[in-house]
Formats: C-alpha cells, sequence, structure tokens
C-alpha cells in the first residue's frame, strides 16, 4: 500500500464520519495529524537505516612506535594516569601532565626531582604524535 492509498483511505474515513463529528474524529483531516501519518509512512517504506550526519564514523587511532626513552617516558606517566591510552594526543599528554603536576609539584607535596623527572618525560612525549 503506497501512501496515496492510505492517504484516500483516511480521507473516506474522514468523510463518512462527518454526520457525528466530534473534537476525536477531525483527526484524519488535521495537516499535524497528516503530517505524522507521512513521517511514519516515509519511515516505514524506506528499506535501509538513515545514517546521521551528525555522527562522524570514528576510526580507531594508531598506537606510536616509541623509542625506548620515549618507552621509559610513556611508563612514567602510566604509572600516574593509567587511563592512558597508547594512542594519545598531544592534548591528552598535555592534559595528563598537568594533572601528575598538581601532585608532583613541590609546592603541593611532591619532591624536587620528581617533578624535573615529570617536566624532562612531558618533553619527550610531547613531539611524538607529530611524526
Amino acid at each position: 500500500m503506497n501512501f496515496e492509498q492510505i492517504l484516500r483511505q483516511k480521507l473516506q474515513e474522514s468523510t463518512s464520519q462527518t454526520s457525528c463529528v466530534g473534537p476525536s474524529e477531525t483527526r484524519g483531516t488535521d495537516p499535524a495529524h497528516l503530517a505524522f501519518l507521512i513521517g511514519k509512512i516515509a519511515r516505514a517504506q524506506s528499506s535501509r537505516p538513515v545514517k546521521s550526519p551528525y555522527k562522524p564514523s570514528i576510526s580507531p587511532r594508531k598506537t606510536h612506535e616509541l623509542t625506548f626513552m620515549q618507552q621509559e617516558a610513556f611508563a612514567f606517566f602510566t604509572k600516574h594516569m593509567p587511563e592512558l591510552s597508547d594512542a594519545f594526543t598531544r592534548n591528552e599528554i598535555k592534559s595528563a601532565f598537568r594533572k601528575i603536576a598538581l601532585v608532583a609539584h613541590p609546592d603541593q607535596g611532591g619532591t624536587a626531582a620528581e617533578f624535573m623527572q615529570l617536566r624532562e618525560h612531558y618533553k619527550t612525549l610531547i613531539n611524538v604524535p607529530k611524526k
């Protein structure tokens, strides 16, 4: 049954009920109700699912090939932030550095040596995603 046939059927039903028309029975010719029916029919007739243009397909990021120094730096970061992924971005490294610095800074109860290590490891890892 196509749209035209269903629309004609609804219009015939609404015209046959005109003898005792109440507010609930006028829905057959109500433009808002017809627009609702058009939407239902269009969804029912479409055979393939509609892909939303607002949801981009996200492909998984590739892990970085790290040198020995970069692996040590990454191990230092993951010791303090285990949720850091192997396929990190510059923004993720920057965010992790700031969170770890809040704990490792000498003014916040950390040691100066640990903070200096953190800075060196940050300098090592910040340029990895560029390559």
